[in-house]
């Protein structure tokens, strides 16, 4: 039972630790998003992808040094993250699309709407798939 409570305890604390570091790089990304879509005019979809990807390069810098430990080495590390930030890049953008063109939503709103759900499902990847705790 102590061991439960030690595993959820460490899982808490990612998570909050996550979830800032999540937070600060939304908002990076956010801001480059919105600001290559208003000001430089470019299509949603690529300021998003280049918010997207510089958003993940902060986020992985600080999720490597706060939220994480892992005994992996970096090259492994960073492969497993980004190539779990592609896929929600992809499952981003897709919905993204659906949303504006399909139902007529505004880019910007729709973002901000998918902003968590893709928070969610990159935590729980990022944690078992890219710094690999498996620990039970």
């Amino acid at each position: 039972m102590e061991l439960i409570k030690k595993e959820y305890h460490k899982v808490g604390k990612q998570f909050i630790r996550f979830v800032i570091i999540g937070f600060v790089s939304s908002i990076f990304y956010y801001l480059v998003y919105a600001t290559l879509y208003i000001f430089f005019q470019f299509h949603y979809l690529i300021s998003a992808t280049i918010g997207y990807i510089l958003g993940v390069g902060l986020g992985f810098i600080l999720n490597f040094q706060y939220s994480f430990s892992t005994q992996r080495k970096i090259h492994r590390t960073m492969i497993n993250y980004f190539s779990v930030y592609f896929v929600s890049l992809i499952i981003n953008l897709i919905l993204l699309r659906i949303m504006v063109e399909n139902l007529f939503m505004d880019p910007l709103i729709s973002d901000l709407i998918l902003l968590p759900i893709i928070g969610l499902m990159n935590f729980f990847g990022i944690k078992f798939i890219a710094f690999g705790d498996r620990s039970h």
